[in-house]
């Protein structure tokens, strides 16, 4: 064998290895993607999953990470058996929640307070279809859970109106601050 054929066995054998360890690394990729789908849609209660509680599109628009933690899912875990899940099964139709953990990034990009429950998992917002549905999940709430602080929250106008939630977990006890026609800043 001459010289440019060795070369040329020595430059296929180099692209050969780069083509494996490309996939070799799409291949982990797409493990570590389906990873993290599964933890995102980790069954929190009989109704609740994860990924209800990390969705935004807020943090999907600005490229933000918005994963809780092991700490974090444990809190959000006991938002639901503690409340959201009795609720829902007191109900028995579905209930969305529009805010419900936030990154550290997420809760300033959303104007949050700084010491909010949601960067905790400890909180949620649920939305509700009217006054009427607000106030009567409102008592309910506040008669059958073990609840943080219960707001129903609404915007200046009243076109947006939803409840805020919170539980705490491993901390003082639950303060049962409840108010009703709460305007959001």
């Amino acid at each position: 064998m001459n010289n440019n054929t060795m070369e040329q066995m020595n430059t296929l054998e180099q692209m050969n290895t780069l083509e494996q360890m490309n996939t070799l690394e799409q291949i982990e990729t797409r493990k570590q993607e389906q990873l993290t789908c599964m933890v995102s849609d980790e069954q929190l209660s009989e109704h609740f999953r994860l990924s209800e509680f990390t969705h935004s599109i807020t943090a999907q628009r600005l490229g933000l990470k918005n994963e809780p933690d092991y700490q974090q899912r444990l809190a959000l875990r006991h938002l639901c058996q503690e409340v959201l899940e009795p609720l829902r099964r007191h109900w028995g139709h579905t209930i969305r929640v529009t805010s419900g953990f936030r990154s550290i990034r997420l809760n300033h990009a959303v104007g949050g307070v700084g010491q909010s429950q949601h960067l905790l998992g400890e909180a949620a917002d649920l939305s509700v279809p009217s006054e009427q549905v607000a106030r009567e999940w409102f008592e309910w709430i506040v008669r059958h859970t073990d609840f943080d602080q219960l707001l129903f929250e609404h915007s200046a106008s009243m076109k947006n109106r939803w409840l805020h939630v919170s539980c705490r977990w491993q901390r003082e006890k639950n303060r049962h601050l409840a108010l009703f026609n709460y305007e959001a800043r």
